[in-house]
């Protein structure tokens, strides 16, 4: 395929899954994240399992509009957009200063780290066809996890077995490829 696939959180976790699935498609990825060398290793790995040179990666805190505004020149057009940084803060929340800096720090990493990335590459989106996805997780009061999916008007749930174990990550694998076409 001939396609650009920019994956927000894409050197770890649902991020690099889906960064690979669209790398063994034949896609250019660019994953994005603050941890440098973990981004150029994970594009390495991906690179080697591929057998070509389609990942290539940015390092900048997408909730900092400084660091999100030279991506759209960096990266060119883009076909798909997934939104995938963010996480649960799972700081201490014994005080409500503590709990309102964890939430500030949610809000940050989950909600406008996507929306600046779909804003700042929202022009470079090629029409007719250019796909964004937003993927956030959830923890719930209950302890379970849940994947948020949002795309084209849609959005989408699916709750997942507490913890960070490998059967969240394996039903993402078998699944997310079918979702992200």
């Amino acid at each position: 395929m001939d396609r650009t696939v920019v994956v927000s959180g894409g050197g770890t976790g649902m991020g690099r899954a889906i960064a690979r699935s669209f790398a063994l498609d034949g896609d250019r990825v660019v994953i994005l994240g603050r941890r440098r060398e973990i981004l150029a290793e994970t594009a390495a790995k991906l690179n080697a399992e591929s057998g070509s040179e389609l990942v290539t990666f940015h390092a900048a805190d997408l909730s900092q509009p400084d660091q999100v505004e030279p991506l759209p020149e960096l990266i060119g057009d883009v076909d798909v957009v997934v939104n995938c940084a963010g996480g649960v803060d799972r700081s201490d929340t014994d005080t409500l200063e503590q709990l309102r800096d964890s939430f500030a720090r949610d809000f940050a990493g989950n909600v406008l780290a996507a929306a600046l990335l779909t804003a700042a590459l929202l022009p470079r989106l090629r029409r007719p066809g250019g796909r964004i996805i937003t993927i956030q997780l959830d923890r719930r009061p209950s302890g379970r996890r849940r994947v948020l999916l949002g795309g084209q008007g849609r959005g989408h749930r699916l709750d997942l077995p507490d913890g960070r174990g490998a059967r969240a990550r394996g039903h993402h694998r078998e699944r997310g490829r079918a979702r992200l076409r």
